[in-house]
């Protein structure tokens, strides 16, 4: 289950009054920010077919490289938690940043595949839109998905998104909630 990485202008941070070091925890789940000793296991995702199914395919070994580095030193991503299990075990990402077409907020998320089908996703991302919306005072997410990404839909509609536009974005029909 996934929604697409962004990339996100430099400062948006600043405006937003978002801070990197939030961690929170839910019954299963730790929030972390990111590190450098999550290099490896973010490589692992970004390189695992499965998990980039619906994200234009897995990247390869140096383009994986790049991006975790670039995650590491928070070039891409405004606000964005590394998930563990509660045996600390990576799970996954979420990452919340500036959508493609307008300043509005986006959450995208990335969870290795022995993961799915366990509710680890609906519970992260009901903690960070909780954070979001209580902590950050933002009224309004959106999320991107792949019209082919039933699971992500149905997840993301469990939550209370609501369709607003179906829209062709890197060669495939993406529905924006």
């Amino acid at each position: 289950m996934c929604f697409k990485i962004n990339l996100f202008e430099p400062g948006l941070i600043a405006k937003l009054n978002l801070v990197h070091k939030i961690n929170m925890k839910t019954e299963r789940i730790i929030f972390e920010s990111v590190s450098k000793n999550d290099f490896k296991d973010l490589v692992n995702l970004f390189t695992c077919s499965q998990v980039r199914k619906y994200l234009g395919g897995a990247l390869d070994y140096n383009l994986a490289c790049d991006k975790a580095e670039r995650l590491i030193r928070r070039e891409l991503s405004e606000q964005m938690w590394i998930l563990r299990d509660k045996c600390q075990k990576f799970i996954g990402i979420i990452e919340i940043g500036k959508h493609h077409d307008s300043d509005e907020l986006e959450i995208s998320y990335q969870l290795i595949s022995s993961a799915w089908g366990k509710g680890f996703m609906l519970e992260a991302m009901k903690m960070v839109i909780q954070y979001m919306f209580e902590g950050q005072k933002i009224d309004k997410i959106l999320a991107e998905t792949q019209a082919k990404n039933l699971k992500s839909i149905a997840l993301v509609k469990k939550l209370g998104f609501v369709e607003i536009k179906k829209l062709k974005r890197f060669g495939e029909m993406q529905i924006l909630l």
